[in-house]
């Protein structure tokens, strides 16, 4: 009996949820192209809609109401956000009433046009909708990379450079990642457009990275360095996001009231938690245990919580663990007790606050893990939230916990991602499929060369291809032998043993007279190869922004947004 994919579907464990529905989100391979689910021009709707949204489900939460919490952490928000894009810029900024706030967010790297796009979305929407554009730097993860890919070569034979623009950082949180190699740092630029000249064309980052550098010469953290590089150009192309870390956003009341929440229920978020992702992997048959997070773990009768914490001159991220206990929470880390949190339900600002903001002036520092940044900012924080593929796909897993956890149904978000190629020549006409004909061709000629060879042509091609075909009838004549007993069996294996011998010695001889087919196609298969393996260079998307030309780039934003 077949399952149908509708029975294979978990049921939603909420009415405020619907139905696994996954997504056909498929990253754009043309260039340049944009995908954007719900199209761009639909997007201040739903900017409007949350409003409609959250006078429906204005529900007390902790013993305050979600509209008082949302003005509450928007009002914060804003507040370190001008604080820090002034920094930024070196200058103060006019403040404007905003009546909404339109978000999104990555990690401060030095990211491709299809992440870059998503701060234009931001901009573009904000500018219809009254909202405040905001760009959360999520700098609590850890530094991956700190080098770049750079193309060299010609079109015909590219390859790959990759050039570091500091030292390595062996994977400490960006928050504390300090430029270690200034030297390094400033001869980044010089050397990328050295190895860019023979593509003819000037790459952002020969403009850009002059920010950064002077941005070094007033602070040494790494993410100051890279968001000033891409901030400032972006306010030269008239983009006037403002920029949050989201380490400062974890430092202020309102997130410490979210993180008090969840803390205050850490038995039923740790199974919805860990229910969900079950779900995710069943509908979406994913087999590993990493994907798309891992599950959380508990540990005698304390239970892992969804966020990261580290103390002060450390440089490593830990697992935040909590145990309920008589009016409120032990909280510990994989190794150390960190301290009690009370919590009040009725009034959690009374009590759980100033117990976490105690933690904080000892040093210790809490943030979010990916599920968790979203989730805050999309509840408390935003009225729309931009995100790439990824952060879409793993976000079906933060609209079930939302609509369990809290009890509201999920607000909606914006998926947008783009593809551009870099203007180093066009891709070749070639497809991987060729590759797969020649292949088979070149199996053919090595097996089976009777079925190409012209007869008449070779007499001794033709007498071994005959015997050949008597090889065939014999081997057919044994195999409709029927009943044979095990000893009958024994007996006829050494001539079916002689038999397969001469047909291989046969298809080798027969194989020799097409020699020249099969060099023919052994030498396409090269060139072909050649030329896929150019492609994967010519047509590569995660390119950082700043190796491409301003061109290519305006024109892509126009493709989406005009």
């Amino acid at each position: 009996m077949t399952t149908s994919v509708t029975e294979r579907q978990p049921r939603p464990a909420s009415p405020y949820e619907l139905p696994w529905t996954p997504q056909p989100l498929r990253v754009p391979t043309d260039s340049p192209s944009v995908l954007a689910v719900p199209r761009i021009d639909l997007a201040p709707e739903l900017v409007r809609a949350h409003h409609a949204w959250l006078q429906r489900h204005d529900r007390h939460i902790l013993g305050r109401p979600l509209s008082e919490l949302r003005d509450w952490a928007r009002g914060a928000a804003l507040q370190e956000a001008y604080r820090y894009t002034e920094e930024l810029l070196q200058r103060p900024l006019p403040r404007k009433p905003f009546e909404h706030v339109v978000a999104t967010g990555h990690q401060p790297e030095l990211f491709h046009p299809g992440v870059w796009i998503k701060n234009f979305a931001v901009g573009h929407i904000a500018e219809q909708t009254y909202a405040a554009p905001l760009n959360i730097i999520v700098d609590t993860d850890t530094v991956d990379r700190v080098q770049i890919p750079v193309p060299i070569g010609t079109r015909e034979a590219p390859r790959l450079q990759w050039v570091a623009f500091d030292d390595p950082h062996h994977r400490e949180p960006w928050e504390l990642a300090k430029v270690r190699n200034r030297k390094r740092f400033a001869e980044f630029r010089s050397e990328v457009c050295r190895l860019l000249q023979s593509w003819h064309y000037l790459p952002l980052l020969a403009d850009c990275w002059r920010d950064a550098t002077a941005r070094l010469q007033q602070t040494d953290r790494l993410v100051d360095c890279l968001v000033a590089a891409r901030h400032k150009l972006e306010r030269r192309w008239k983009l006037n996001n403002l920029e949050l870390p989201l380490s400062r956003l974890c430092e202020t009341d309102p997130f410490r009231w979210f993180l008090a929440r969840i803390l205050a229920d850490i038995r039923r978020f740790h199974e919805i938690h860990n229910s969900v992702l079950r779900e995710y992997r069943q509908v979406h048959r994913v087999r590993s245990t990493r994907h798309p997070v891992p599950a959380l773990a508990t540990r005698d009768d304390w239970y892992e919580t969804p966020f990261w914490v580290w103390a002060d001159g450390e440089q490593q991220r830990r697992r935040l663990f909590a145990r309920p206990v008589a009016g409120g929470v032990e909280l510990a880390d994989d190794e150390r007790p960190l301290g009690t949190v009370r919590i009040d339900p009725d009034d959690a600002t009374a009590t759980a606050l100033p117990d976490l903001r105690r933690l904080s002036t000892a040093g210790w520092r809490f943030r979010t893990r990916a599920l968790t940044t979203t989730m805050f900012v999309r509840v408390f924080l935003s009225d729309l939230f931009i995100h790439g593929i990824g952060g879409a796909r793993y976000d079906e897993m933060t609209d079930r916990i939302i609509a369990r956890f809290f009890e509201i149904p999920p607000p909606e978000f914006q998926t947008i991602t783009a593809t551009l190629w870099l203007p180093i020549g066009p891709p070749f006409d070639v497809d991987p499929a060729d590759l797969r004909r020649i292949d088979h061709g070149i199996r053919e000629l090595t097996y089976n060369a009777d079925r190409y060879l012209p007869g008449g042509v070779y007499p001794e091609a033709d007498a071994l291809m005959l015997r050949k075909e008597q090889l065939i009838e014999e081997q057919h004549q044994a195999e409709q032998r029927r009943g044979l007993t095990r000893r009958e069996r024994r007996a006829l294996a050494p001539a079916n043993r002689r038999r397969f011998l001469e047909f291989r010695e046969i298809d080798a001889k027969l194989a020799a007279f097409a020699q020249p087919q099969r060099q023919h196609l052994l030498q396409l298969r090269s060139e072909l190869l050649e030329r896929l393996q150019a492609n994967e260079i010519l047509t590569r998307r995660d390119y950082p922004y700043c190796l491409y030309d301003e061109a290519s780039l305006r024109a892509l934003i126009r493709q989406a947004f005009s």
